[in-house]
């Protein structure tokens, strides 16, 4: 990924210090290229319908709309979506731009304040993101307490890559996903009960495109189906399972009298 050029203007800025708000939920499919530095954008962004656009709300920082998605152009930004969604599959393609920060997608997002919005008293939501380290983190921030919930190294990280994040949502449980692997999994004994999403740039000329969201069934509690988990918890994707707690323990109910057990364990 790279920074676009200086020439923006085919873009259009949203700023979350604009008050002239517009509250329309027009889903044409033509783009909004108007001068006007609306608190809103009618986002590209597909949302399970070809002609439909996600329309998103700055509540602080600022993006402006660029190829096929967003760019911030300031420190501490963060874009909620007008419309909620309870059960949510959400990813878009996150690319720092060389910066050491923070950034990825938002869900489960909720507060009783519509301006000025970051963190603090009254905000909660659930935020999956690239953090600066290097790392894939899960995090909650819940009227004002912040919460790691689950961080792995991100192999051959560079700031200069675009990374594809996933996180879906239901009932509390909570999956995420790196570049279409499961890389972490989580059941929150308090969830967030927000509906509305967005995403959130710690750092100015990040790049988060081609934002993706769908309404998902109930998620799967013990995803082996031929395992019984005994303690613990463990997930899978495809052939590979991994554990999600510490002391994770499952059994096969099949007996063998000679078998041969393959196992790959990254470090």
């Amino acid at each position: 990924c790279g920074l676009p050029s200086n020439d923006q203007s085919d873009t259009d800025s949203v700023s979350a210090t604009d008050t002239d708000t517009d509250t329309s939920t027009d889903t044409g499919s033509d783009t909004d290229t108007d001068s006007d530095t609306d608190a809103d954008s009618d986002s590209s962004s597909d949302s399970g319908d070809e002609d439909e656009k996600i329309i998103f709300n700055v509540l602080h920082g600022n993006f402006i709309e660029y190829t096929g998605g967003y760019l911030s152009t300031q420190t501490q930004s963060l874009a909620i979506a007008e419309e909620g969604m309870d059960n949510i599959s959400i990813s878009a393609d996150v690319c720092q731009n060389g910066g050491a920060t923070d950034n990825g997608i938002v869900f489960a997002f909720s507060s009783t304040s519509t301006q000025n919005v970051w963190e603090g008293e009254g905000i909660s939501y659930y935020f999956y993101f690239v953090s600066q380290s290097g790392t894939a983190y899960l995090g909650k921030t819940s009227d004002g307490n912040w919460r790691l919930m689950g961080e792995k190294p991100i192999s051959n990280y560079n700031a200069n890559n675009t990374y594809n994040l996933k996180a879906e949502y239901a009932g509390g449980k909570i999956y995420c996903y790196l570049n279409g692997q499961l890389n972490a999994v989580y059941v929150d004994e308090t969830p967030l009960t927000g509906n509305k999403f967005g995403i959130r740039a710690n750092g100015t000329g990040v790049s988060i495109l081609n934002i993706k969201i769908e309404e998902v069934g109930d998620i799967e509690a013990n995803p082996l189906k031929d395992f019984e988990i005994m303690s613990g918890a463990f997930a899978a994707n495809g052939d590979v399972i991994i554990s999600t707690a510490d002391n994770s323990l499952a059994v096969k109910d099949d007996n063998y009298i000679a078998a041969t057990i393959s196992l790959s364990t990254p470090i």
